[in-house]
């Protein structure tokens, strides 16, 4: 059964994927073995601690923005690699937001199309 953060990704992408000038994709972290080596490989985008929802985002100007959603429930928490990977995303001048709703992240991805 589906964890209740999982379902809110999934109904945060329905909701941003048909918007105009809007592209997000999942951005799963981890490591898996190789097959050819048996060695550790990395996958996904930014490493430990980066959110789970990358879009790319066409902004007023005409200009593509990337904006980092980090999906949480009411309730959920950012661990100490996720608030380190955004104080040091924000401190670069990037899109970085915690969402908890789908309201949260088209607000969201508003903010930045239209900023």
């Amino acid at each position: 059964m589906a964890q209740p953060e999982t379902i809110l990704q999934a109904e945060i992408m329905a909701a941003l994927g048909p918007l105009p000038g809007v592209v997000v994709w999942r951005n799963n972290i981890g490591t898996a073995a190789s097959a050819v080596s048996g060695r550790r490989v990395a996958y996904g985008v930014g490493g430990p601690g980066a959110p789970d929802l990358l879009c790319e985002v066409r902004t007023a100007s005409g200009a593509w923005a990337a904006v980092w959603l980090e999906v949480k429930t009411a309730a959920g928490a950012l661990r100490p690699d996720q608030r380190r990977w955004h104080e040091a995303a924000r401190a670069d001048g990037r899109h970085v937001y915690t969402v908890r709703s789908v309201a949260d992240a088209l607000a969201a991805v508003d903010g930045v199309r239209h900023g």
